[in-house]
């Protein structure tokens, strides 16, 4: 008897099953990891155009460091922006774990993998100069200076001026125009 050519065709119907169940998920994680970048683009500018105290600096090559969780869906993003120039100073990104002080952040992303120490650090005691955002629709009411939200297809946010102000911090007109 000769051998078969071709595989049975049970084996390759199993195949186009599970190719096509993979499909999807495939596109569901490049799809969140194009909204991860377009975030990530948002805290880079919102960096760009935020006026934080000198006395958060202690000198010019002292960096403006990004802080997000270690489960955020933004940390392999933002990790993308390591090294890149925010007004004079270079970018780094600090990984947050359960318990740590954030008060070494310039900028914290808050999302829902955020320790509940943290949040509760950031909005309930204030860190002068910290500049807090989140995806979570009611943030600025808990006291976070801008809060990300989708309308329709796009990415858009708003600002609480009086937030920022307590958290000693103040805006370009460029960003608020956009507000």
């Amino acid at each position: 008897m000769r051998p078969r050519a071709t595989p049975p065709l049970w084996i390759a119907a199993c195949c186009c099953l599970l190719l096509g169940f993979h499909a999807p998920s495939a596109r569901a994680q490049a799809d969140g990891a194009r909204a991860a970048a377009v975030e990530a683009a948002f805290l880079y500018n919102f960096a760009k155009f935020t006026d934080w105290p000198a006395s958060r600096f202690r000198g010019s090559d002292d960096p403006v460091v990004f802080c997000v969780s270690a489960g955020s869906r933004l940390r392999d993003a933002l990790v993308g922006l390591e090294g890149k120039p925010v007004q004079g100073h270079p970018a780094h990104v600090l990984v947050l774990a359960d318990g740590a002080d954030p008060s070494a952040c310039h900028l914290l992303f808050v999302d829902e993998a955020t320790p509940p120490a943290i949040r509760e650090a950031v909005t309930a005691h204030r860190v002068p100069g910290l500049l807090t955002v989140s995806d979570q629709g009611d943030f600025t009411r808990m006291g976070g200076d801008i809060v990300l939200f989708n309308r329709g297809n796009q990415l858009r946010f708003q600002v609480d001026l009086a937030n920022a102000r307590r958290d000693t911090l103040t805006f370009s007109s460029k960003l608020l125009q956009l507000a």
